[in-house]
C-alpha cells in the first residue's frame, strides 16, 4: 500500500484551489437566482400577451372592437370569469388551497388577472364573493357549501 505525501506547498495550492472552487460555486448559485427571477418575468409576460391576444382574436371574431366598460361598479365578466375559474380549481381539488396556489393554476389555465399584485388581487375578488370561506393555514380557502352561490357578498358597509 502506498501512501501520498503532499507538502505544504502543495496543501497550499490545494486550499486555493478549493477557495476558488467555493467563489465559482456560490457565483454560479447567484447567477441561477437571477436566471429563475427573469424566467419567471419571461413566463408572466408571456402568459398576459398570450391572454391579450386571444381577448384580441375572441373579440375579432365576435365583431366586437371595444369591449363595453361597466359603469355600475360591479366587476366586469373577465373579474367574474377568474373567480368562477378560482372557484372551479378549488371543486376539482376538493381540498384547502393556498390563495397563491390557486392564481398560479388560473395563470397556468391563461387567465389573466390586472393589477401591480395579481394574486392579491384575485384574493380580494375571492374575499367578495360569497362562495369561499377561510379554511386551515393562513390564506388558505375551501368552497362554501352552504353559500347562496351570489357572485359578490352583500354589502355590509352601513349606507350613510
Amino acid at each position: 500500500m502506498r501512501t501520498t505525501v503532499v507538502t505544504q506547498a502543495d496543501q497550499a495550492l490545494l486550499e486555493d484551489l478549493l477557495a476558488r472552487a467555493k467563489l465559482d460555486v456560490d457565483r454560479c448559485l447567484g447567477d441561477l437566482e437571477d436566471a429563475k427571477r427573469q424566467h419567471a418575468k419571461s413566463v408572466e409576460r408571456f402568459v398576459h400577451l398570450q391572454a391579450l391576444l386571444d381577448l384580441e382574436r375572441s373579440n375579432a371574431a365576435s365583431g366586437r372592437l371595444d369591449p363595453k366598460p361597466a359603469s355600475d361598479g360591479q366587476p366586469t365578466g373577465g373579474d367574474r370569469q377568474a373567480v368562477d375559474v378560482a372557484a372551479a380549481v378549488l371543486a376539482e381539488r376538493n381540498e384547502a388551497m393556498h390563495y397563491r396556489e390557486i392564481y398560479g393554476e388560473l395563470e397556468r389555465r391563461g387567465m389573466l388577472i390586472k393589477g401591480p399584485s395579481p394574486a392579491n388581487t384575485l384574493l380580494t375578488r375571492m374575499l367578495r364573493d360569497g362562495r369561499f370561506k377561510p379554511a386551515g393555514q393562513r390564506g388558505s380557502y375551501v368552497l362554501d357549501a352552504t353559500s347562496a352561490h351570489e357572485h359578490f357578498r352583500p354589502d355590509s358597509r352601513k349606507k350613510r
